[in-house]
């Protein structure tokens, strides 16, 4: 027999925020309760703890309750590590055609750096060796997205990834400490970019630039990844001119 694990209660409460909607963006107690089929009491107790927690928000003139801070917060984590993977996609796509280079998208989960996309140009499908994959941890310190991500993070979450790195050594070039890693993350801020050649793995060179919301806060990075011998000074100015364009346009997109 199938044990059922839902908490009724918290089911309940959960509906009530479903009440919520383009056309019900503020509701009194009684309407509330009335839509809900839950008496006013049971109903007040529900929203004071949501509204303790953030969730919900109480307007005392109107006497309205409309959703709160932590429903915003939530559904913006939702949407940048679930949604800028489809929303990115065709500037990705189009950007990885245009240049013959391979396209990534990094983002910062828990502190670590995770490639949440990974396009291949058509003429170079699978003929390119590379360690990183979609859901994969990349190293912070000696990857382009993760020097982009770390250097436009804010401090607490900066300090966050710098604990969490072991500063492996997987080159010769690979930078091997914080001492020698922050001062490149100042330049990447101040330049508004990372290039990054070789740190990682051998024979393997990238560009990568920030991609910002509509609070200015960096969501993800991406980069445009080929061999060194693939970046000729009209090409590195290619793809330069590319990222611009298209972080700009997926930056637009978020709202910026």
């Amino acid at each position: 027999m199938e044990r059922d694990y839902k908490i009724a209660a918290l089911t309940r409460a959960l509906q009530v925020l479903k009440l919520f909607d383009e056309d019900s963006k503020r509701m009194t107690l009684t309407e509330l309760s009335q839509k809900a089929g839950i008496n006013k009491s049971s109903m007040l107790r529900i929203l004071t703890s949501f509204e303790a927690e953030g969730f919900i928000r109480y307007d005392a003139d109107r006497r309205q309750y409309s959703l709160g801070i932590e429903i915003f917060k939530l559904a913006n984590t939702a949407y940048e590590f679930v949604g800028i993977q489809e929303l990115a996609y065709p500037y990705v796509r189009n950007a990885v055609e245009e240049t013959g280079l391979i396209g990534h998208l990094g983002a910062v989960e828990d502190g670590h750096v995770v490639i949440i996309s990974k396009v291949w140009p058509k003429s170079m499908t699978d003929t390119l060796v590379m360690q990183s994959r979609i859901g994969g941890v990349v190293p912070m310190h000696c990857t382009g997205v993760g020097k982009v991500l770390a250097a436009f993070s804010d401090h607490e979450q900066l300090e966050r990834m710098l604990a969490l790195c072991d500063f492996h050594r997987y080159t010769d070039k690979t930078l091997c400490s914080r001492e020698a890693l922050l001062p490149v993350l100042q330049q990447v801020r101040a330049q508004g970019y990372a290039v990054n050649s070789e740190e990682h793995e051998p024979y393997i060179k990238c560009v990568t630039y920030p991609i910002f919301d509509y609070n200015n806060r960096i969501v993800a990075a991406m980069s445009l990844t080929g061999i060194p011998q693939m970046y000729g000074p009209e090409k590195e100015a290619q793809v330069h001119k590319v990222l611009k364009s298209t972080v700009r346009l997926i930056s637009n997109e978020l709202g910026r």
